[in-house]
């Protein structure tokens, strides 16, 4: 019994796999600043209390085996702000032209915010999980489908005096939060809260500012 018991247990922790911690001060790597449009008083994961968390996971149904999850917020409308892709500034006293190519290629991706015993193994740039753990998060809602495109756009600026030029990355997408366990035999072996958001409309922001 006590093989089958440890068996299992190494399985478990094959299918979790290797996490880390994101650095980010949103809990999603992808994004600097995230604001929920429709709800003033919705907060991201990473800024709630601990008490808040373990409520979350309090709720999770017990199973026999395998995931099992909660979700709290489904769907909840944010606007993401990402990467800076230049940023140019003239502290000159005459105004010049700025030229640029910008080659993007656009991968829809959902980004993970993920705590305690959830937190989400990187691959690459972009932050993966484990299918059966994705799969138990969002249950039989339809997973985002991976659209990569490509494109080339040329374009020219005109900087005044003092100014300072920004092409920021935005993105509209949906929010969702819950929290998950993972049972062995009725015993929760993992357990935290989780976040995830689903890139709906990716576009550029060309921001200008006084310096």
């Amino acid at each position: 019994m006590k093989k089958i018991i440890l068996s299992l247990c190494l399985l478990a922790f094959l299918l979790i796999g290797t996490f880390t911690v994101s650095a980010s001060s949103t809990g999603h790597d992808e994004y600097y600043e995230i604001i929920f449009t429709d709800s003033g008083k919705a907060e991201l994961l990473i800024n709630l209390s601990n008490t808040r968390r373990e409520n979350m996971i309090k709720q999770v149904k017990r199973k026999a085996f395998g995931w099992s999850s909660y979700c709290e917020i489904r769907d909840e409308k944010v606007l993401c702000t990402g990467e800076t892709i230049f940023s140019r500034s003239n502290l000159t006293k005459d105004s010049y032209k700025f030229n640029y190519k910008l080659v993007t290629t656009t991968t829809s991706e959902t980004s993970y915010s993920l705590t305690g015993d959830l937190k989400g193994k990187i691959s690459g740039k972009i932050k993966k999980i484990t299918p059966s753990l994705d799969l138990s998060i969002k249950g039989t809602k339809k997973k985002t489908e991976k659209n990569t495109s490509t494109e080339t756009t040329n374009f020219a600026i005109d900087i005044q005096p003092n100014t300072k030029v920004s092409l920021v990355v935005m993105v509209d997408g949906l929010l969702s939060r819950g929290a998950s366990k993972f049972y062995i035999f009725g015993i929760p072996f993992y357990k935290g809260a989780w976040e995830y958001i689903e890139p709906v409309r990716r576009y550029y922001e060309l921001r200008e500012e006084i310096i």
